[in-house]
């Protein structure tokens, strides 16, 4: 949906929703997606954020199946202007961790599959909006071991912006590629982000590169890479990295590196560690689905842990705060032992009025039920205070712009 009068899309990440098949997104379209529309944006369009995983982008490709879709939304008045393609397989209800996200830009199925959901979301866009995709930052770390992995990732990725230069040019729309920096990965900060762009697909080489797969000019060529990749920013990954928002956004500008998507969302944070309160708290995270990596700070240095088992287990030291990957409501400050990263959330915010050019937001939450505040209500309801709190804040954003 648009926030006021700003050209702001702000919508909701459907992969909190089980969704596999395209008979799964058919039956979470009607079941969340349109009570959700109904309460947050009557009367008015509704921007949607629609997780596609392999299996249902490879379902879409069927002529009858996609009419499906598109018939769904313009009925319903739903535009689809983001899709969430960090995850290929099983997201939701079932062990997953690492796996969710093979292939990774690794592996050539990675980039048959983003190419595959920039072909869906290009024939889903409404006349004179951009669309982006927001990927996974890389690979796992431990899954890159030498420069020749980088190169290999970023060869991948430029060969994705060809296919989107050659997509724009067939379709007269806009598709571009947002990488999303996640803890344990190989693009695990804003930082991370900034010295590979800079080293891996800004340089000479990069460029010519791309120039080469294009017929473009090196100044087209480089033009067009700034158009359709860069960095897809989620709120709470960078809270765990215990990164500043609005040193983020500058450092992002400064670089050039375009910020084409902004994820809401908040982490857990944990200061009494040593709190037995505390550590009964978190043992809901504690599970086989996804996982939740931990950015410890101690004077001087921050430990990360792959997932929170790891960092539960391990010796005590001298941290002074936890922070913990998991997308805790937004709306409502939690109560009880554990604390949320919402303030954050907030400072960046504030940063955004004073940045321009952003035009992509979508709240992002998973964790609902194991928070004592946030048990209330069903999963609609949930999502509905997460829109209403963003489009309030959003609406001041715009407003001191």
């Amino acid at each position: 949906m648009m926030v006021g009068t700003a050209p702001f899309h702000l919508t909701y990440s459907t992969s909190v929703h089980p969704s596999e098949r395209w008979t799964d997104v058919r039956a979470m379209l009607d079941r969340y997606v349109l009570p959700v529309r109904r309460r947050v944006s009557p009367g008015r369009r509704f921007g949607l954020g629609l997780r596609l995983s392999g299996r249902a982008a490879m379902d879409l490709e069927e002529p009858d199946t996609f009419a499906e879709l598109r018939d769904w939304l313009a009925h319903h008045d739903v535009y689809v202007f983001t899709l969430d393609g960090s995850t290929y397989g099983r997201f939701q209800g079932q062990p997953v961790k690492t796996a969710a996200y093979r292939p990774d830009w690794l592996d050539e199925d990675r980039l048959r599959h983003t190419h595959r959901l920039a072909s869906i979301l290009a024939a889903l866009l409404p006349s004179g909006c951009t669309g982006t995709i927001n990927t996974v930052p890389g690979a796992f770390r431990a899954r890159v071991r030498s420069r020749v992995d980088d190169a290999a990732i970023a060869d991948r990725l430029l060969r994705q912006v060809a296919m989107l230069v050659e997509l724009r040019e067939k379709t007269d729309r806009q598709v571009s590629l947002a990488l999303e920096p996640e803890p344990t990965f190989r693009l695990g900060t804003i930082g991370e982000a900034i010295e590979f762009f800079d080293r891996h697909l800004y340089s000479r080489g990069a460029i010519a590169r791309l120039a080469a797969l294009t017929g473009l000019d090196t100044r087209e060529a480089a033009n067009a890479v700034r158009r359709h990749l860069g960095v897809c920013l989620d709120a709470c990954h960078v809270a765990v990295e215990f990164e500043e928002p609005a040193t983020a956004l500058r450092a992002l500008d400064f670089a050039g590196v375009p910020v084409l998507k902004v994820q809401l969302g908040a982490a857990i944070r944990v200061r009494n560690l040593f709190d037995r309160q505390v550590r009964a708290a978190l043992q809901p995270f504690v599970e086989d689905v996804r996982l939740h990596q931990v950015v410890a700070r101690s004077p001087g240095r921050l430990r990360r842990y792959v997932d929170l088992p790891l960092a539960l287990a391990a010796p005590a030291l001298d941290a002074d705060e936890w922070r913990i990957h998991a997308h805790v409501p937004i709306a409502l400050e939690p109560s009880g032992p554990l604390g949320t990263t919402r303030h954050e959330l907030t400072g960046l915010l504030a940063s955004l009025r004073r940045t321009t050019g952003l035009r992509h937001f979508e709240v992002e939450t998973h964790t609902w039920s194991t928070l004592p505040s946030h048990r209330a209500g069903s999963v609609v309801d949930g999502i509905v205070r997460e829109l209403e709190w963003a489009t309030a804040h959003l609406t001041d954003v715009a407003q001191s712009a």
